[in-house]
């Protein structure tokens, strides 16, 4: 399976590169002037110039902008590409597939993840026995369906406790959030 998807990637990647290596000839790209800072850091006596550390902080105003301009520029950049939709019509059959974590123990229950093909995200699935139904433990995507989740992205070692506890970062207006079963 995998290797079939690669190759249809590459296949489509190729098409893509021929498209664009064409349109960048026609029309230059006028890119979003990115301001150089100051900021110089010192690693054991050796200075080390980051000039870009300001897009560092995602919620800047400058930062903001300049994310803004760079999408700008590339959807109209992609937009020219007649094959567009083809391509995301193909990318998403193939990537229209059911995957399954491996599973891991937490005391007396079982977990693992399970995504059926398009969602965002994989659901955390747990069940209290080898041959007990799984139920969802967390489903990221009924949690937010508009985005602003990421993914779960810790679940620790269980070693000594009776379950694992996921946890995801900070949310857009900075609050965290723990999941413990």
């Amino acid at each position: 399976m995998r290797r079939h998807s690669f190759r249809a990637i590459l296949s489509l990647l190729t098409i893509v590169a021929g498209t664009t290596g064409a349109q960048t000839q026609n029309a230059p790209l006028s890119y979003p002037a990115a301001a150089r800072g100051t900021q110089v850091d010192d690693y054991h006596g050796v200075s080390i110039a980051d000039p870009y550390r300001w897009l560092e902080d995602t919620d800047s105003p400058a930062t903001k902008a300049w994310v803004e301009a760079q999408n700008r520029l590339t959807d109209s950049f992609l937009a020219t590409i007649p094959e567009r939709p083809a391509i995301k019509t193909r990318l998403t059959e193939i990537w229209n597939y059911a995957r399954f974590s491996a599973p891991f123990k937490g005391g007396a229950r079982y977990f693992y993840f399970q995504n059926t093909g398009l969602q965002n995200q994989s659901i955390l699935y747990v069940q209290d026995g080898r041959n007990a139904q799984p139920r969802v433990l967390l489903d990221p995507n009924v949690l937010s369906p508009t985005g602003p989740w990421r993914s779960l992205v810790r679940l620790p070692p269980t070693t000594g406790a009776t379950s694992p506890t996921a946890s995801r970062p900070a949310d857009p207006i900075g609050r965290r959030c723990t999941f413990a079963t």
